[in-house]
């Protein structure tokens, strides 16, 4: 061969050795551990049995770990206080959300932190109470811990309580029993694997002069974290709130905050209605409802994936009557259909079934139509049936709120500037995964 032609060839599988690895394998395209991310956090949760406490506490700053996961983000939530009586006060309530994915592991870390906590009229104290839930994962194994969980400066009934073990109960008596590091696992470690730790559980099952019926139950510190290497087609997302309010006037951001919340996991509720209520919610002449439900619902099948919010309220009435309806609904409705041989998909999204009975704002009754904005004189405004829907082939959403009051200038109810307060407000998503 000569000598110049054998020298090109050499050159040319010289160069071929160092770019076809590259073609290959370009950097940065390492496919992820596949899986889906899982787990919430909130300060304090009381069950519907608790009765006003429930809709004091709602789940209180809860945030919820998205499906994909937070990117190495850390996403939080706080609020400055609880205040629910004798039954529960708090100081500051710090929630997050974090996680971490590479071609080999998956991490996630859920944390709630609360400070200046008394419980049951001071039966339970403690300086400090982090709940913490971890999950990690590799191409093998799953696996869970509360590492970084703990108290400060815990006592009970009036005694110090210097270690606490794993599910420890301890009697109240003339209230119940509350269980400390409440923790569950879950999942066979190879293709799922989850746990939730609540730092206090307590059961009432006594007559109690704190007038906490029997079967209440309230929680504080919660934290859960979960990985599934199960991949669905479909995720879902989404809340119902029977109403919500914003505001530096503590009387409304403690009564109301966001009352009976209901909410979505990202793998949906596989066919079943959660659902959460409340009575006799007032917040002095500000705001009142009689009774509220929410509920979330979702299905998936292998075609078709649907999810839908909903939020019904008896007799409401806001800014001393200013604005007020015997009842409201609202739903969001979306759905997906997915075509696995095609790889593509259809999605639908609506509000209707969304109503009012007897709508009357400042002495006016109110024909209704979407996002209808309302001068409230020396107040604001309100906006009648707020809603959107987006759709396509990514899925589709849906959100509507049948009243969002805003607060624009000073008013002889007191209420700052900046106020929001929204009724029956709920959202929902189906998308593709």
């Amino acid at each position: 061969m000569n000598r110049s032609i054998y020298r090109l060839v050499l050159v040319w599988l010289l160069c071929l050795s160092f770019v076809l690895p590259a073609l290959a394998t370009p950097a940065g395209a390492a496919t992820p551990l596949p899986g889906i991310f899982g787990g919430d956090a909130y300060g304090a949760w009381a069950n519907a049995k608790a009765g006003q406490v429930s809709t004091e506490i709602g789940k209180a700053a809860r945030i919820v770990c998205p499906c994909p996961g937070t990117g190495g983000k850390i996403h939080s939530a706080s609020v400055n206080s609880l205040r629910a009586g004798k039954a529960l006060t708090t100081g500051v309530v710090t929630n997050t959300t974090y996680t971490t994915r590479t071609s080999t592991s998956a991490y996630v870390r859920d944390t709630s932190s609360l400070t200046s906590v008394s419980l049951l009229g001071g039966r339970i104290r403690a300086s400090s109470i982090k709940a913490v839930a971890i999950t990690s994962a590799n191409a093998k194994s799953i696996s869970s811990n509360n590492s970084g969980s703990g108290f400060t400066g815990l006592t009970v009934l009036g005694k110090p309580v210097a270690k606490v073990s794993v599910n420890s109960r301890i009697n109240l008596p003339g209230i119940g029993y509350a269980v400390l590091k409440e923790t569950t696992r879950r999942g066979d470690g190879v293709s799922s694997g989850s746990i939730v730790r609540n730092m206090v559980h307590v059961y009432v099952n006594t007559s109690n002069s704190l007038g906490l019926p029997v079967g209440a139950q309230i929680i504080v510190g919660h934290a859960s974290s979960s990985f599934a290497r199960t991949v669905a087609n479909t995720i879902f997302s989404g809340y119902a709130y029977a109403a919500e309010a914003h505001s530096r006037l503590s009387v409304l951001q403690d009564k109301i905050g966001r009352l009976a919340p209901t909410y979505f996991s990202c793998v949906g509720t596989n066919g079943k209605t959660w659902s959460h209520t409340a009575q006799n919610v007032t917040a002095g002449g500000l705001a009142s409802i009689d009774a509220a439900r929410t509920t979330t619902y979702s299905n998936r099948t292998s075609s078709l994936s649907e999810a839908q919010a909903t939020a019904r309220i008896t007799s409401v009435s806001l800014l001393g009557g200013r604005v007020r309806a015997d009842a409201v609904t609202s739903v969001a409705h979306t759905s997906y259909s997915y075509n696995p041989a095609t790889g593509k998909g259809s999605a639908t999204a609506t509000t209707g079934g969304s109503s009012f009975t007897n709508l009357v704002i400042a002495g006016k009754r109110i024909t209704v139509k979407p996002n209808l904005k309302v001068a409230l004189p020396g107040i604001g405004y309100v906006v009648v049936y707020e809603r959107s829907t987006s759709s396509g082939t990514w899925g589709a959403s849906a959100k509507v709120t049948m009243l969002h009051v805003v607060v624009t200038q000073a008013n002889s109810l007191g209420l700052p500037v900046g106020t929001d307060i929204r009724i029956a407000s709920v959202a929902d998503s189906t998308r593709k995964y």
